[in-house]
């Protein structure tokens, strides 16, 4: 009800994941055609930014806190 009070209804707020969904699928798609295009192995996102991260992790020494 407080979202709804904001002007954030059921409605508006499922169109908008829709839409986020929708972006996700095209840059995914896009995503696609860009390796294929470049003759290259597909890599899924999530693997790209896991080694991203570990890259990043291993350029200097991090305590706990940041590691998290």
């Amino acid at each position: 009800m407080h979202l709804d009070e904001k002007g954030f209804s059921e409605e508006f707020l499922n169109t908008a994941w829709k839409s986020v969904k929708n972006v996700d699928i095209a840059a995914d798609v896009i995503a696609f055609i860009r390796t294929l295009s470049l003759v290259t192995d597909l890599v899924f996102p999530e693997l790209l930014i896991k080694s991203a991260i570990d890259k990043i992790k291993r350029k200097k020494d991090w305590n706990k806190i940041q590691l998290k």
